[in-house]
């Protein structure tokens, strides 16, 4: 009974141990989900800030294009110099860095976002200098140049969406298969305890019950009105006893095939 009972705790014990291993599993998954999305949003987030900071910059070159007052020139070119191209440089790079340790296709995108960049620096630039006669060139050259800059930053937007909804999808799947699995496990666990534990009560109440049946015999012997009755009950249950289990002596008593029994010598005459 003690054997038994230690391997229901045995049993016990390994479900309590997959429990504990399938929750911090499921925990794992889950923190290293967060920590993917966590990135995404801070990409998608710096990506913002980029569009933001190279559209400011942009506003001011056509402004500075466009406009021939001296005070509002010198202004502008203040702005262009200090804050907004210097602002947007520090979001471009900001943002390359958090791709840096992105795939060949995303990669290929950030370097051709940096080249556009670059050249529309150069025109912002080029419009602090810019005279009457090449200020609408300029413009439309900050337009050209603004578009297909603009298309890779929609482009990296929707990339980061796009992943970002790919990590909590797979979050969810990866939590789903964890439990499953830890459930499952647990189940077939209790299910091998329990059958174990019922197998094992059942042979040890089949060891017993000879024992039990000597205690009622012995019993039953103790209320016998006589001797005879006694003797019938004792030939009963050794009839019983020997339906159920056969002797261990009969194989023994039993003479083998061919065997005869040896001549007996005389009985010596007494003197």
């Amino acid at each position: 009974m003690t054997g038994l009972i230690c391997l229901c705790l045995l049993f016990a014990l390994a479900a309590v141990g997959i429990g504990v291993a399938g929750l911090l599993g499921v925990r794992s998954a889950t923190a290293t989900a967060s920590n993917i999305s966590t990135d995404e949003v801070a990409t998608a987030t710096a990506t913002a800030k980029a569009i933001g900071a190279i559209d400011f910059a942009y506003v001011t070159g056509q402004r500075l294009a466009g406009n021939l007052d001296p005070a509002t020139r010198a202004e502008l070119t203040t702005a262009q110099f200090d804050q907004t191209i210097a602002s947007a440089d520090a979001s471009v790079i900001a943002l390359v860095a958090l791709h840096a340790g992105d795939g060949m296709a995303e990669l290929a995108e950030i370097d051709q976002f940096t080249l556009q960049w670059a050249a529309l620096r150069r025109l912002l630039i080029s419009t602090v200098s810019a005279t009457q006669r090449s200020q609408r060139t300029l413009s439309n050259a900050l337009a050209t140049a603004s578009a297909p800059l603009n298309a890779t930053l929609d482009q990296l937007v929707t990339r980061e969406a796009v992943d970002t909804g790919l990590g909590r999808t797979r979050a969810a799947q990866t939590m789903r298969t964890t439990m499953w699995i830890v459930g499952s496990a647990m189940t077939l666990v209790v299910v091998a305890a329990i059958g174990m534990a019922w197998v094992g009560i059942r042979r040890v109440r089949r060891a017993l019950a000879p024992e039990e049946d000597q205690s009622d015999f012995a019993d039953t012997m103790q209320l016998a009105a006589n001797e005879e009755e006694a003797h019938h009950l004792l030939k009963r249950h050794l009839e019983r006893a020997s339906r159920v289990a056969p002797s261990p002596y009969s194989a023994a008593t039993t003479a083998p095939i061919g065997w005869k029994r040896p001549p007996t010598s005389p009985p010596t005459p007494a003197c």
